[in-house]
C-alpha cells in the first residue's frame, strides 16, 4: 500500500512539473510575440519618421521650384498643398476598404507568426 502511495505522489509530482514548465513556456512564448511585435512596430515607426522627413524636404522643393516656374512663391505652396488635399480625399475614401484591411492584416500576421 505504501508502494502505491508513493507511486501515485510520484506521479502527481511529474504532473505539477509538467504544468509548471508548460505554463512557463507559455508565457516565455507570449513574451517573445510581443517583443517581435514592439519592435517589428518600432521600427515601422522609425521608417515612417524618415520617409515623412524625405516627402517634407522633397514638398518644399518641389513647391519653390514651382513658385519660381510660375512667378510667385505661393503658387508653388498652393499646387503642393492641393496634391495632399487630393491625396487625403483618396485616402479617406478607400481607408475601410483597403487600409483598416492591410492594418489588421499586418497586426495579425504578426501576433501569430510561427
Amino acid at each position: 500500500m505504501m508502494e502505491d502511495k508513493s507511486k501515485i505522489e510520484q506521479i502527481y509530482e511529474r504532473v505539477e512539473q509538467y504544468v509548471s514548465t508548460s505554463v512557463e513556456l507559455y508565457k516565455l512564448k507570449a513574451l517573445q510575440k510581443v517583443a517581435e511585435t514592439a519592435t517589428s512596430i518600432l521600427t515601422s515607426v522609425i521608417l515612417a519618421i524618415f520617409g515623412l522627413l524625405f516627402l517634407l524636404f522633397v514638398s518644399i522643393g518641389l513647391a519653390i521650384y514651382l513658385g519660381e516656374v510660375l512667378g510667385k512663391m505661393h503658387y508653388g505652396f498652393m499646387i503642393v498643398s492641393g496634391i495632399y488635399l487630393l491625396f487625403a480625399v483618396i485616402v479617406y475614401a478607400l481607408r475601410a476598404q483597403v487600409l483598416k484591411d492591410k492594418v489588421n492584416t499586418y497586426i495579425v500576421r504578426k501576433i501569430f507568426k510561427d
